[in-house]
């Protein structure tokens, strides 16, 4: 017996739940996984793992001593985040309140999703971050230069060739990218599934929640701005997400590219200047108009209808007329150019004010970099917008009037054509503009942020018209009312409608089909539900896009999030095609070794499913102890632990139908009978069917081994060994060592 236990455990086989491994995938991962190439070598190719809700292919032993090691080598990558994350799903139950929808109970464990995914890309940015830094190097020069308006590809790296320890800086994007999708959940299970006025707090989970305006005061026509944007906020439910959503985009907008600094430090190194105030400005013009003014002897400004001006003050190349004079306007105002280096310094300087109203900075820094460049007016012009932080204070001394004007404003200024796309485009953000800020839109993420600014500025306005309509210039003509009184209401997109706009824009349909862009444009569109159906009918029958089997890390993220979306009952267990994603989770952490998470999740899926799913990993689990732990954990889920053990027997062992049993059933000369003259009974005939056993053999016994682990219930027992024998007798005709072995089992 010690000796056929021993035979079974080097015998180790894993059970592939709706998925079956190819031979020849096997041996390319073993064959790279103890080859002699370099750590960045990405040789390693696999085939697509299906997920079928088939009857399962088992592995033979041959096979799984091929796989043995890749898989060791799989589970060591997995790391400490798997086990947190099923740790975190563990406490759930510690805030569940039965029917409700309430997002309460729910927000702290997806804020310790997001802090676990934080935490990881906290650690992966101490070995990656200066590499990944250098890798967005010299990206904004060439933005500026309009060297390519495709962006980079933004999804989740494929994963190569990865030992434990071994990381790249596509991995820390794909954490950050992860992190970044937990917190836009926990702000959207906000203004979807309000938490209710009669919900208990929670304590010390403050800072886990977000804070909607309540609106104060009644506002009237002396109100601030800042006081009717709140109110406005607070009245519309619609408003209040597109404005978190913004707020979502700004906030990460410095974690998903280069750092506001070294962005303006490489610009205007590319401008061709040094450092300090005396570096700033329009030096190689204003070099040209004083060399023409001292060789015209003229002590007053210069003019383009001077004498001779357009012969004698030419740009460097002498192909176009240069400005007579550096006021801000004389760009556009004599039609006239500047030196070539003063238009990237020029470019430089919006797009960095367009980079930090993107990111969310506050006025402040705003103008201290327009200070220290001695461009203070850009900073005054765009001092309006009653979201920057720190304009709020200065708000008393602007009176009672609307800053209706200001934008309409701004909006002639983006619509006027400015000296470069991003003077355009800031001016646009002011207003609402999108046309002149999709000019400037390289990401999924930019083109999502102007489209939803355009959206609130524009409903702002109209809402002042509205409410307010006191606060609007009183100037009688026909161009102050088709400015300011105009009845039309504007658009008002949907999240789907937006979503939809992202799939179809061109600048952002390939990174829109991500998944990980998939799934945060389905949670703002509000349609995770039919996104997770359409994924697991797709997974379920082998043909999901970018090899969703394989991606480990996005399996773990859809579960997790389904799970959280199964407790406010938006989704509800029993759907075939959402548990594929968590039947598809729950094979990769039985390939990964953590045998002890799976009776966590199978318990969270409906009776049916959470018993196929265990079923068919329990194969695998062939070491007594580790039984006995899986046992236990049953126990503690409260599974139906006789109904798994018999699914993952006729797993193995079909039960046959009652025409089979009785036509198919061969005769066999196993019996030994007495010599003529001898008294006893007959004996089993040794060696009746040869010697050896085969790997099917092996299974069956594995499976009736779990109930020498099950209390009581002895039908079921003697059912299982009975249905054993019938199939050894029956389809595969049994070596002695077989019989012998689960006899004495």
């Amino acid at each position: 017996q010690s000796t056929m236990r021993e035979e079974s455990f080097d015998s180790i086989h894993v059970s592939v739940a709706f998925m079956y491994i190819k031979l020849h995938m096997l041996m390319s991962i073993q064959s790279s996984e103890f080859s002699n190439d370099t750590p960045g070598d990405d040789s390693t190719t696999a085939d697509e793992m299906d997920v079928e809700n088939t009857k399962p292919k088992f592995l033979t032993v041959r096979d799984v001593h091929r796989a043995i090691h890749p898989l060791q080598a799989t589970a060591d990558r997995v790391g400490r985040q798997v086990e947190q994350f099923a740790e975190t799903l563990d406490k759930l139950g510690l805030w569940t309140q039965p029917n409700s929808n309430d997002c309460r109970r729910v927000i702290p464990l997806v804020y310790d999703y997001e802090k676990i995914a934080a935490d990881t890309v906290k650690s992966l940015k101490k070995h990656h971050g200066p590499e990944r830094q250098e890798m967005l190097k010299g990206s904004w020069n060439r933005r500026l230069r309009r060297a390519s308006r495709t962006p980079p590809p933004q999804g989740r790296a494929a994963r190569g060739r990865e030992g434990p320890g071994f990381t790249t800086p596509d991995d820390l994007q794909s954490w950050e990218q992860e992190r970044q999708t937990w917190q836009l959940l926990r702000l959207l299970l906000q203004t979807q599934y309000p938490a209710g006025s009669s919900s208990n707090e929670l304590p010390n989970q403050e800072e886990k929640f977000l804070r909607r305006p309540s609106g104060g005061q009644p506002i009237n026509r002396y109100s601030s701005e800042h006081d009717v944007w709140e109110t406005f906020l607070s009245d519309f439910d619609a408003v209040w997400e597109k404005h978190v959503v913004v707020e979502w985009l700004k906030a990460n907008a410095d974690s998903t590219d280069q750092d506001v600094a070294s962005v303006i430090a490489e610009l205007e190194e590319g401008a061709d200047r040094g450092s300090g105030l005396s570096a700033h400005g329009w030096l190689y013009s204003k070099e040209a108009i004083k060399a023409q003014k001292r060789l015209r002897s003229w002590p007053q400004p210069l003019e383009p209808g001077s004498p001779g001006i357009d012969i004698s003050l030419m740009t460097r190349n002498q192909k176009e007329k240069l400005i007579t004079q550096l006021d801000p306007d004389a760009f556009s105002r004599q039609g006239r150019n500047l030196e070539s280096e003063d238009v990237f310094f020029e470019r430089a300087t919006w797009l960095g004010c367009w980079e930090m109203i993107r990111r969310g900075k506050g006025w402040e820094s705003i103008r201290d970099f327009c200070q220290e460049r001695i461009e203070v007016w850009r900073a005054l012009s765009i001092r309006g917008d009653p979201r920057l932080e720190g304009v709020q204070s200065r708000e008393a001394v602007m009176g009672a009037q609307s800053r209706s004007l200001w934008r309409k404003m701004c909006l002639n200024a983006a619509k006027g054509g400015g000296i470069d796309d991003y003077e355009n485009a800031v001016y646009g953000l002011l207003s609402g503009d999108l046309a002149s800020t999709q000019k400037v839109v390289r990401s999924w993420d930019d083109y999502l942020f102007v489209l939803y600014n355009s959206q609130l500025l524009n409903q702002f306005d109209f809402y002042i018209q509205r409410r307010l309509a006191c606060r609007l210039p009183r100037t009688v003509d026909s161009q102050t009312q088709r400015m300011f009184f105009d009845d039309t209401r504007p658009s008002n997109l949907s999240g789907q409608e937006a979503w939809n706009s992202l799939l179809t824009y061109e600048v952002t349909k390939e990174e829109a089909q991500q998944p990980i862009k998939m799934l945060q444009g389905s949670l703002i569109a509000g349609s995770f539900q039919q996104h997770i159906r359409d994924l697991g009918l797709a997974l379920g029958r082998g043909q999901t896009q970018g090899d969703l089997s394989d991606d480990h890390d996005m399996l773990r993220v859809l579960t997790h999030i389904i799970l959280v979306f199964n407790d406010l009952r938006v989704i509800g267990n029993g759907d075939t095609a959402t548990e594929n994603i968590i039947f598809a989770y729950v094979n990769f952490l039985g390939q990964a070794g953590k045998q002890d998470l799976l009776p966590l999740y199978c318990s969270r899926l409906s009776e049916k499913g959470g018993i196929e799913c265990l079923a068919r990993q329990l194969p695998a689990i062939v070491e007594a102890g580790e039984r006995r732990r899986i046992m236990n954990l049953m126990n503690d889920y409260e599974l139906d632990i006789v109904q798994i053990l018999r699914h993952q027997l006729l797993f193995v062992a079909p039960e046959p139908d009652s025409n089979e049993e009785r036509q198919d059933f061969p005769s066999l000369d196993m019996l030994e009978y007495p010599r003529h003259g001898n008294f006893g009974f007959p004996t089993i005939k040794i060696g009746f069917m040869g010697e050896g056993y085969t790997d099917e053999q092996l299974d069956l016994i594995h499976a009736v081994e779990w109930y020498l682990l099950l209390e009581l219930h002895w039908n079921e027992t003697m059912w299982a060994v009975a249905l054993a024998y019938k199939f050894f007798f029956r389809k595969l005709r049994p070596k002695p060592e077989v019989t012998r072995s689960l006899t004495l089992q």
